[in-house]
C-alpha cells in the first residue's frame, strides 16, 4: 500500500507540469501556436503550484498550524495513476507530432483535474481542500484556453 502526504502529491504534480512543458517544447513544430501556449500554461501551472506550496511553508507559525495540518494529511491510494498514464502518453505523443501532443496534453489536464478533485474530496475540510479546489479550477481554466486556441486555429 502506498501512502503519501498531500504536499508530496502536489510536489509530484508540480513536476508533471514541468515535464509536460518540456515535452511541448520538444515537439519539432515551431509553427504550432497551441504548443507554445501549452508549454506556457504548464510552466505557469508549475510556478503557481510551487508558489502556493512555498507560501504555505513560509506562513507565520500561528497561521501555519491550520494550513500544515491539511497538507501533511496522509492519503492512501493516491489518485494519480491516471496522471502517470497520461504523462507517459504525452511523452510518446511528442514523437508523433503536434496534433497527437495537443490531444495528449488535453488528456493530461483532464487527469490532473480528476486527481485534484478527488483529493479535495478525501482530505479534511480546510486550507488544503481550498487549495486543491483552486488548483483543479486552474487546470480547468487551462483546458478552456487550450480549447479556445484550438478552435481559433481551426477557424483560421
Amino acid at each position: 500500500m502506498t501512502y503519501q502526504q498531500v504536499h508530496e502529491i502536489l510536489n509530484d504534480l508540480r513536476r508533471v507540469h514541468e515535464q509536460a512543458a518540456a515535452c511541448c517544447a520538444a515537439v519539432d513544430d515551431a509553427t504550432d501556436e497551441r504548443l507554445r501556449l501549452l508549454a506556457e500554461l504548464f510552466r505557469d501551472g508549475e510556478t503557481q503550484l510551487a508558489m502556493r506550496l512555498k507560501q504555505t511553508r513560509d506562513a507565520d507559525r500561528a497561521e501555519r498550524g491550520t494550513r500544515a495540518v491539511g497538507l501533511e494529511t496522509w492519503v492512501q491510494f493516491v489518485p494519480t495513476g491516471g496522471v502517470d498514464k497520461a504523462m507517459h502518453a504525452l511523452r510518446t505523443a511528442t514523437e508523433e507530432g503536434s496534433e497527437p501532443t495537443f490531444v495528449a496534453c488535453m488528456a493530461l489536464h483532464e487527469q490532473m483535474v480528476k486527481a485534484l478533485r478527488h483529493l479535495s474530496e478525501i482530505v479534511p475540510a480546510g486550507e488544503a481542500t481550498d487549495l486543491l479546489q483552486h488548483l483543479a479550477n486552474m487546470e480547468e481554466q487551462a483546458m478552456r484556453e487550450l480549447g479556445l486556441a484550438d478552435t481559433m486555429r481551426e477557424d483560421g
